[in-house]
């Protein structure tokens, strides 16, 4: 009975911190694959640092960003919602601990998506959420087609052993005919 708690509440700690982290995720890969701006190294750097970081270092540095003294924590407490020690902290330092990975994977998917591709769209009158998400849907549905894992972000080149970019001219010309064009 035990076993069986513990793992019903690994599972949806897991599913917490996935939601919690997917929009977050999503804008910061967008923006480290897109986005040139100044700091963008930092803004990298930081995404990272759960990853080379001790463990306990992270959930030292959660526990005094959100005890109640702490400048999170206030603002938390402020609206009533208690995080140190609680199921919900467990959720934050797995949120806090796989967001390197989820960014760090979406972001390889994002960039294997050649921009010429998103280009034709935006002609065909596409709006930029919608042919980026278009294509890279079209291209990871290939690529797992291909039994490859979801998290290999390119496929290497037998020849000239360089990683080949996702490249699927059906789905701009789908793209344009939903849109009349």
């Amino acid at each position: 009975m035990e076993l069986t708690r513990i793992t019903l509440f690994t599972i949806a700690s897991a599913a917490g911190a996935t939601a919690l982290m997917i929009g977050p995720g999503l804008a910061l890969a967008w923006l480290l694959a897109r986005g040139e701006f100044r700091g963008r190294l930092m803004v990298e750097t930081f995404v990272s640092m759960p990853l080379v970081m001790p463990p306990v270092a992270t959930g030292l540095i959660l526990l005094m960003l959100c005890a109640p003294r702490g400048p999170v924590g206030r603002l938390l407490q402020a609206v009533g919602i208690d995080i140190v020690f609680t199921w919900k902290a467990v959720v934050l330092a797995m949120a806090v601990m796989g967001l390197p990975l989820f960014v760090r994977t979406v972001r390889a998917g994002i960039e294997q998506v050649d921009r010429r591709y998103e280009a034709v769209a935006a002609t065909l009158g596409a709006p930029p959420l919608r042919e980026h998400a278009a294509i890279g849907k079209s291209c990871s549905l290939r690529r797992r087609g291909r039994n490859q894992a979801p998290g290999v972000s390119q496929r290497q080149d037998p020849v000239a052993g360089e990683p080949k970019r996702c490249q699927d001219r059906r789905r701009i010309v789908i793209i344009g005919s939903e849109n009349g064009a």
